[in-house]
């Protein structure tokens, strides 16, 4: 994380071994939209714990993210282009100075840059994610014979 989140490095010291626990909520799919396959407007809430110190939280918020991605079949594999993946800061979101629970102490201006490095890394994800997880295709979840599977948007 240090590579994506430098401010850590700075407000917690080096090398410290650091827990992330996610989850989503509030999501809105949409499909066949004119520029994406399908559409994720979602919440994101993530906290930050210091992985040797009890697990004490060093941060909780929740941020507003959108992902778009093409989609193609072929033999019961998915093939999935993440087309877009990037923080949503409509007004709810965008307009917090603070994140919802701080034990970092962070300024106004270190929660902008914060959350600058968040949105910085959701570009990386979204390379990641086409170049090394989704371009080889996701097997579907079965595979009976009574059951070809092909979607077309």
């Amino acid at each position: 994380m240090q590579k994506y989140f430098p401010l850590f490095n700075e407000k917690i010291g080096p090398n410290k071994a650091l827990k992330v626990i996610t989850s989503l909520s509030h999501i809105e799919v949409k499909l066949g939209q004119p520029d994406a396959d399908i559409t994720l407007d979602y919440t994101l809430h993530f906290s930050v714990h210091h992985a040797n110190h009890g697990a004490r939280e060093l941060l909780y918020d929740e941020v507003r993210f959108v992902t778009a991605a093409n989609l193609g079949t072929s033999d019961d594999q998915v093939y999935i282009k993440v087309l877009k993946h990037e923080m949503n800061l409509d007004n709810k979101s965008g307009g917090r100075s603070l994140p919802i629970r701080d034990n970092m102490k962070m300024t106004k201006n270190e929660y902008r840059e914060f959350l600058a490095q968040l949105g910085s890394s959701a570009k990386t994800m979204k390379d990641w994610l086409n170049s090394d997880v989704f371009h080889v295709g996701v097997k579907f979840p079965y595979r009976p014979d009574e059951f070809l599977t092909d979607f077309r948007f």
